[in-house]
């Protein structure tokens, strides 16, 4: 059988609010997500055993998609056996989320090129054993978070828009930045009630988007601090960091604006994106 690719989309963080601490030792959050069209790629086809390729830079530790493949067979009770190509596009320890969407997206083609049957229900709480970030790509393109990160309604958010994301040279461990949070956020009522389905509204609500790690990443980095503060000043609707850092990204609405933008010098590699429309596409089948 010939391999079968899939797209694993990144994603950025709108707003991000960490509202306490569980018992469990997790983090409460509330959090806006649109997926965006920075993708790795995924091969996958069947195999008599499992086997993992990886391009592009190294993965220190257990690579997720094993992870995954791993809490399939315990949910299952079977060997799941298929060849996988994971080409990585996506920067690691950024904040894009790019583990947790290819774990989501080997759940996804496995559950359809073996046919196992499972519903979308399923596969998210398969996933959810895996990380926390890893249902949220469950979702169609946007998705409001809560909870530790399982709790996902998709919404329908706008998508004409353009993105501009800068990616340091440096990577944010999650685990130390969580460990950095002294003081919670709540979220303003009018984001808490928002269903996020309105695109007008949207734009009027922007302004009050903020993540609760941004001041903690800044305070260590101040070139972020000073790109965030140039995004705005160069017309950017809302700029600040996504998930924990280290990416951070404006958001434009006038293409001419955000190329005068990307001209400028960043402390960063500079990447000129649009938000996701439709995720997990099949695009391309290989011998």
């Amino acid at each position: 059988m010939k391999f079968i690719s899939y797209n694993s989309p990144a994603k950025i963080n709108l707003f991000l609010y960490i509202t306490g601490k569980r018992d469990d030792g997790f983090h409460e959050l509330f959090s806006l997500v649109q997926q965006i069209d920075l993708m790795d790629i995924i091969q996958i086809k069947p195999s008599n055993h499992f086997e993992l390729s990886v391009n592009g830079p190294e993965i220190h530790g257990e690579n997720i998609i094993v992870k995954a493949k791993k809490a399939l067979e315990n949910y299952l009770k079977r060997a799941i056996n298929l060849e996988v190509i994971l080409s990585k596009r996506i920067p690691i320890g950024s904040g894009l989320g790019g583990g947790s969407s290819n774990a989501a997206t080997f759940l996804k083609a496995a559950n359809n090129i073996l046919k196992l049957g499972l519903q979308s229900k399923q596969l998210m709480d398969i996933g959810t054993t895996v990380g926390s970030d890893v249902p949220m790509f469950f979702s169609d393109h946007g998705a409001l978070i809560s909870g530790r990160g399982e709790v996902i309604k998709s919404v329908n958010l706008p998508t004409d828009y353009w993105i501009l994301l800068i990616v340091p040279d440096f990577s944010i461990d999650t685990t130390w930045a969580y460990a950095q949070v002294k003081e919670y956020d709540q979220p303003p009522d009018i984001l808490m009630n928002e269903s996020f389905d309105d695109h007008d509204r949207f734009w009027e609500l922007i302004g009050s988007f903020k993540n609760s790690f941004e001041p903690i990443l800044t305070s260590h980095y101040p070139e972020v601090y000073n790109d965030i503060k140039k995004l705005r000043h160069l017309g950017a609707e809302f700029a600040s960091i996504t998930g924990s850092g280290a990416a951070y990204y404006g958001i434009f609405q006038d293409l001419t604006v955000i190329l005068s933008a990307a001209s400028e010098n960043w402390h960063g590699k500079v990447f000129l994106l649009r938000p996701l429309k439709v995720t997990n596409t099949v695009i391309e089948n290989n011998p």
